[in-house]
């Protein structure tokens, strides 16, 4: 009894619906799931009812395996804005990378709230700046518009 059920989504809309009954599955329940979700599918949900069953899926995406030596890389730049240590309260909405002259800048747009200093947000920028070669200017954009910028300090 006490069964569990935990819903993933990938894309918008789900278009395509996979069930995942598990019963001391939890050695085998992360590639089950990383199977399903790399799929060739945009939009799926999966539906995982656990039974007796402790579950533990830990994050295995790792911020460095993102790092790249351009900021056009919009792969690359986009999961490292989404991975970065942001101020509690704080999650990524969405990025702007403006490339067309120098500075070249990564504007991430933040929703929530919480701390609107920048030495809080001064973590996330070294770590950007470090992941990222070319990006000259790092700036923050919290939902009340205040904005937050950050200068390489090799390109100043």
């Amino acid at each position: 009894s006490g069964d569990t059920e935990i819903c993933l989504f990938k894309g918008e809309i789900s278009m395509i619906s996979v069930i995942v009954p598990v019963h001391n599955g939890e050695k085998t329940l992360r590639r089950c799931v990383d199977s399903i979700l790399i799929s060739t599918e945009k939009d799926i949900e999966v539906n995982i009812r656990v039974s007796n069953v402790e579950l533990r899926i830990e994050d295995t995406v790792n911020i460095f395996d993102f790092k790249t030596d351009f900021i056009g890389d919009n792969v690359n730049v986009n999961a490292i804005a989404e991975l970065l240590p942001y101020p509690d309260g704080y999650i990524k909405d969405y990025i702007e990378i403006k490339t067309s002259a120098k500075p070249y800048e990564l504007i991430v747009h933040l929703k929530g709230k919480g701390t609107k200093e920048e030495k809080d947000f001064a973590g996330a920028a070294n770590l950007a700046f470090n992941l990222i070669g070319n990006m000259d200017v790092f700036t923050i954009v919290l939902e009340d518009s205040t904005e937050i910028s950050f200068v390489d300090s090799a390109a100043a």
